[in-house]
């Protein structure tokens, strides 16, 4: 995923390569799986099998998704004896889920629809 230069949503237009990069990170929170091992790693860090459990999901799905949150650089691994441990590389994805939690809960009420 590539990174931006300082840019502002209120100045000028975005570039195509920006948009992309910008749609490339919001992506990786729009997978039902990750937010949900997003948000138990935000609570502090975890082994796959507690994962597996927090999540109800197969480990393979699991790992599989924890892989992708590893190479895109949202989380890190640690190696503890046999297991390896995630945690959230980037206090900034913690704002990003809370602030994806609060717009999900706006007073106006939210209700979900297909998005193209």
């Amino acid at each position: 995923m590539g990174r931006l230069t300082r840019i502002s949503a209120t100045g000028p237009a975005l570039h195509d390569g920006d948009c992309s990069t910008i749609r490339d990170f919001v992506v990786l929170f729009a997978n039902r799986l990750r937010l949900k091992l997003l948000c138990r790693l935000a609570e502090g860090p975890a082994c796959v099998h507690e994962l597996v459990e927090a999540t109800g999901d197969k480990q393979s799905n699991v790992s599989q998704q924890l892989k992708i949150l590893h190479e895109a650089d949202f989380v890190k691994r640690r190696r503890v004896g046999a297991r390896v441990y995630y945690e959230i590389d980037d206090p900034v994805t913690v704002e990003v889920l809370d602030f994806l939690v609060s717009a999900a809960q706006r007073p106006r009420g939210w209700q979900p629809h297909q998005v193209s």
